[in-house]
């Protein structure tokens, strides 16, 4: 014989269960364009980033114009 205990857990189970099959969200439109960037600074075409490559500069201009595309503006000198 099951317990008021038990059963009561078996439904807290069973709804968490079922809350969390639900299809996922989809992402607001800063969530969908901060995983752009991200995937297209973490792009295998980046080829790590190291210092002074091709693949630095590529991404230091995705940056900067991405900045210019917001409309950020230098704040120094350099």
């Amino acid at each position: 014989m099951r317990t008021p205990c038990s059963r009561y857990a078996a439904l807290i189970l069973f709804l968490t269960l079922a809350a969390s099959a639900q299809s996922p969200q989809k992402p607001d439109a800063g969530t969908a364009a901060w995983w752009a960037q991200t995937v297209a600074l973490s792009n295998d075409s980046m080829q790590g980033r190291d210092t002074g490559t091709d693949a630095y500069e590529r991404a230091a201009k995705y940056v900067a114009d991405q900045f210019k595309a917001a409309g950020l503006k230098p704040a120094g000198d350099n």
